[in-house]
């Protein structure tokens, strides 16, 4: 491409020269620049290349990939095999070297390697990790310390519907059994089913994850948990939680911001409430946890192979994804530590969430490559701010859609960049950081108030770059990783080290019986009432030699299944169904309820 032709294109339409130059000549991204003209200026009739009399800056440098030794050229030529090959075909660039475990039956699941050895994780976790995995669990109980009561369970009338019992169930143990209660008008309950293996919804996903590993650590005490259970104690008590499987800390609703003692998926920091394991396999977000520690494995071949090319992947930050979600929570956090539910505004967009990344690709287009969904002017999905006319927006939106390809693999991001960046989405989170963690990339990490069970463990400078909640100052973040290569990789190698600790099936296991075990002990008085509609969850082991994949089989040929069922009685009539609702439309039937907003 000659740039003398670039060059006059971009001082011929001003524009483009804030946009992709950044109001300097000497830092255009000149491959954003010919495809701007490619995918937009011919088809405006606007001109390419030089006027005769128009002269072009010759001083600038070009812009270029990182210097194409043999070395690097080597391995430009393995990620170009890699995206041409078969995904099915072994190749030492393809992310996961396994097909998802199929359904063998409507009612069975593979079972994870503890569930089939009846373990609970506590037996190969190192000394040093038990003691990161007690102090999580002290970290998060604390607010509860002075007990926890039925009514401490009951769903807040006076807080916001949407983001409060949406998505939650009220959760018995009696008798070292598991009870599921359900109100008739809870959006949760048309989805709880164990008929798909969570791979419908992602709240049902999330449902089953913490029941298989409750389910778990209730087997514990009866069998060799002796240090977690206490001497003698052989059983657990009887108790009763709550737990949400939506997206949100359920801490920053209401009038009041107060620690809740339900179970969420992820914690607001002004409010605790208690962050158990967050799982979700649907939509290619997760891995079966099945097949999660292969997966563990693979990932860590495919860091080494990358870590040793650091210099010839790009010194820019990618990221991919969409905007579909207009509300963001951490605006404020790096300036007051204050995490507050605001819409996305004509006035405030450029320090908001994934905007705010959209604004700082605007202003840094070389540094930066970034593609946002469901941002098209004018579309269906589209903030709010698209109605207003803001030039500025629009000039910025565009710049979102220069960057190809349109969707980029997280493998081949950490193969072809040096930098990653981690960015709020739903509920002030994304659930993609500990993937980003492990992908060998240095992650540039937004300040966030709204966290998972195993964020505190992380420490900005030794895990992540930290950058600010508005992204003002994710240019600054680059840099320092484009002055500090070995520093930086250094980085990234601490990043994926603590989160494979942290995410191996033993360790998640070992966190919630931990933390199962504390809330327990914390719990006082009766138990809440069941409500008439309640089902008991209950699964069987069984073997199998059938065949259903190599990453399925278990070391002797044979395959454990997890068959699971919910079950209620009703009048001297006892059913057993795959869903939670289908045990109910037949003994005694919800009544119907006004459709939620």
């Amino acid at each position: 491409m000659s740039t003398s032709a670039a060059s006059c294109y971009v001082q011929r339409y001003s524009e483009l020269l804030t946009l992709y130059c950044e109001g300097n000549i000497s830092t255009c991204d000149w491959p954003a620049v010919r495809l701007h003209f490619d995918e937009r200026g011919r088809a405006e009739g606007r001109q390419w290349g030089c006027s005769p009399s128009q002269a072009p800056t010759t001083s600038m440098p070009t812009r270029s990939l990182p210097p194409m030794s043999g070395e690097c050229k080597g391995y430009h030529a393995q990620l170009a095999a890699a995206a041409r090959a078969d995904a099915r075909e072994p190749h030492p660039l393809h992310h996961e070297l396994y097909e998802p475990p199929p359904l063998a039956a409507a009612d069975r699941c593979v079972a994870t390697r503890l569930e089939s050895r009846g373990e609970a994780g506590e037996s190969a976790v190192s000394g040093v990790l038990e003691g990161k995995l007690s102090a999580l669990v002290e970290h998060w109980t604390a607010p509860f310390h002075s007990g926890v009561t039925a009514a401490a369970l009951a769903a807040d009338e006076e807080r916001d519907e949407s983001e409060d019992r949406r998505r939650c169930t009220l959760i018995h143990v009696v008798d070292g059994e598991i009870f599921l209660s359900i109100a008739a008008d809870a959006a949760l309950l048309p989805t709880v089913t164990y008929g798909k293996c969570g791979r419908d919804t992602s709240e049902n996903a999330r449902l089953l994850t913490f029941l298989r590993m409750l389910r778990l650590a209730l087997q514990a005490c009866d069998t060799w948990a002796w240090r977690v259970c206490g001497s003698g104690a052989d059983s657990w008590p009887d108790f009763a939680l709550r737990l949400c499987t939506d997206d949100f800390c359920h801490g920053v609703a209401g009038k009041e911001q107060r620690p809740t003692a339900y179970f969420t998926m992820v914690s607001c920091e002004t409010a605790r409430s208690i962050p158990a394991v967050e799982w979700n396999p649907t939509g290619g977000r997760g891995i079966d946890l099945s097949v999660w520690d292969e997966a563990l494995r693979r990932r860590r071949e495919l860091r080494q192979i990358h870590s040793s090319h650091f210099g010839c992947r790009l010194p820019k930050a990618v990221w991919r994804g969409d905007a579909h979600n207009h509300v963001v929570y951490n605006m404020q956090w790096s300036s007051n530590r204050t995490l507050k539910r605001r819409r996305m505004s004509t006035s405030s967009w450029r320090e908001q969430g994934r905007l705010a990344l959209v604004y700082q690709k605007c202003r840094h287009p070389s540094m930066l490559d970034v593609r946002v969904k469901l941002l098209t002017l004018g579309g269906l999905h589209a903030p709010p701010v698209n109605h207003t006319q803001d030039p500025e927006y629009e000039r910025c939106v565009r710049a979102v859609a220069v960057d190809r390809p349109k969707v980029l693999p997280l493998v081949e991001q950490a193969a072809r960049f040096q930098m990653c960046i981690h960015v709020e989405g739903n509920g002030g989170w994304a659930d993609r950081l500990r993937h980003l963690l492990l992908s060998g990339m240095v992650v540039l990490k937004q300040d966030m108030g709204v966290v998972e069970w195993w964020e505190p463990l992380l420490e900005p400078w030794v895990h992540f770059v930290p950058v600010s909640s508005t992204l003002h100052n994710l240019s600054d973040a680059v840099e320092w990783v484009r002055n500090h290569p070995t520093r930086a990789l250094k980085m990234s190698k601490a990043a994926a080290a603590l989160a494979e600790q942290l995410f191996s099936t033993r360790s998640m296991q070992f966190y919630t019986l931990r933390l199962l075990r504390r809330y327990a002990s914390l719990y006082r008085g009766i138990l809440p009432p069941m409500r008439p509609r309640t089902a008991r969850f209950s699964c069987e082991l069984a073997r199998s030699s059938a065949s259903t994949g190599r990453n399925a089989r278990a070391s002797n040929g044979s395959v454990a299944w997890l068959a699971c069922r919910f079950s209620a009685s009703n009048h001297n009539r006892s059913i057993s169904r795959l869903s939670f609702k289908a045990v109910w439309d037949e003994l005694d039937p919800y009544p119907a309820v006004s459709k939620r907003e």
